[in-house]
C-alpha cells in the first residue's frame, strides 16, 4: 500500500466543505458528480489523493495536491469543478476551510498516512458501489452496505493479525462509541446474530474462492484487499513502536470512519457494533 510521506507538512491537505440544497440528495451527488470529478483530477495529475467525510449538512472534501503542481493551481483546479457544479444546480456551493487531521486519533504521523490511504481507496470504493446500486433496475438493486462493511471490517482486523478475542475488543471499543441500540425481538436477534457470525468468519481474503477473481464477489476484491492491506501496516507500525496509539484503539476509529463514508445510520452503526461483540463474547455457538 502506497501513501504519502508521513514526514510531509499536513498542511498539504486542502479541505472544502460541499453545500447541498437537500442533503439527502447528497449521497447521490456524491457518487454521480463529485466521486467522477475528483477521479478526473487525479488522473490527470493535478491531484494525487482525495476522500471526503459524511458531515451533515455538508460533505467535507479533503485533497492532497501533486507535488509538480503548485498549490493555487491545485486550489484553482478543484475549485473549477465545484463551481461548474454549482453552476449546474448540483450542489449549492462550496467553502473553502482548514483541515485538521485527527493525528492522534490514528496514531500518530505515520498511522495517519496509512489512515490517508485507506480513505481514499475506501471513498472511491464507496462513491463507485453507490453509483452502480443507482444505474442498477429497481429488480437487481440490493443494498448491502451492512453486510459489505462487515467483510472489509473482518479484512481490516485480519490484516492486523488480531485473534478472536482482539476482535472483540475492538468491537466492544466501537460498541462503546455508539449507545446500546433498542431491543430487538428473540428470533431477529437470534439471525442477526449468527448471519454476522458468518460475516466474520467467512473466508475473505482478497485471493480466497469468494473474493478471489472467479468469486461470486470478485468485484469486490480490490477493496478488500485495501482493508487488509491498512491493517497489515499499522501491525507493522506497532510491532516496530512507530504506532502512537494502541492498534485496536486505531482500528475502532476506522471502522467508525468508514461506517461514515459508506453512510451507516447510528442506529445500524450500534446494533453491527453491539451485535459484533456479542459474536464474540456472548456467543449462540463455539467460535471456530
Amino acid at each position: 500500500m502506497d501513501h504519502d510521506d508521513p514526514n510531509a507538512p499536513e498542511q498539504a491537505w486542502q479541505q472544502v466543505f460541499v453545500h447541498f440544497d437537500d442533503y439527502t440528495t447528497a449521497e447521490r451527488i456524491g457518487a454521480g458528480h463529485l466521486g467522477p470529478a475528483m477521479t478526473d483530477l487525479e488522473r490527470s495529475g493535478v491531484i494525487t489523493s482525495w476522500f471526503f467525510i459524511r458531515k451533515n449538512p455538508c460533505w467535507r472534501l479533503r485533497f492532497l495536491p501533486a507535488r509538480a503542481v503548485t498549490g493555487s493551481n491545485t486550489t484553482s483546479g478543484v475549485h473549477r469543478r465545484l463551481e461548474a457544479l454549482t453552476a449546474g444546480g448540483h450542489i449549492k456551493g462550496w467553502t473553502g476551510t482548514i483541515y485538521e487531521p485527527e493525528v492522534h486519533a490514528f496514531g500518530g504521523p505515520e498511522g495517519m498516512a496509512t489512515a490517508h490511504d485507506l480513505f481514499h481507496l475506501d471513498s472511491v470504493h464507496v462513491l463507485g458501489h453507490l453509483a452502480e446500486l443507482a444505474a442498477a433496475s429497481p429488480k437487481n438493486r440490493r443494498d448491502r452496505r451492512r453486510e459489505l462493511s462487515v467483510l472489509l471490517c473482518r479484512n481490516l482486523l485480519h490484516g492486523a493479525h488480531q485473534d478472536w478475542y482482539e476482535q472483540g475488543d475492538i468491537w466492544a471499543r466501537v460498541a462503546d462509541m455508539r449507545p446500546a441500540p433498542p431491543a430487538t425481538a428473540g428470533e431477529r436477534a437470534n439471525n442477526l446474530h449468527a448471519q454476522l457470525r458468518r460475516l466474520m468468519t467467512v473466508d475473505a481474503d482478497p485471493a480466497g474462492p469468494l473474493l478471489g477473481p472467479t468469486g461470486s464477489l470478485a468485484n469486490l476484491g480490490d477493496w478488500a484487499a485495501g482493508f487488509a492491506a491498512c491493517g497489515q501496516v499499522l501491525g507493522d507500525l506497532a510491532h516496530t513502536g512507530a504506532l502512537r496509539r494502541g492498534t485496536r484503539a486505531v482500528l475502532a476509529h476506522h471502522v467508525i470512519f468508514h461506517w461514515n463514508r459508506l453512510g451507516l445510520s447510528h442506529t445500524t452503526q450500534s446494533v453491527l457494533a453491539h451485535t459484533a461483540k456479542a459474536v464474540v463474547f456472548d456467543p449462540q455457538e463455539p467460535a471456530e
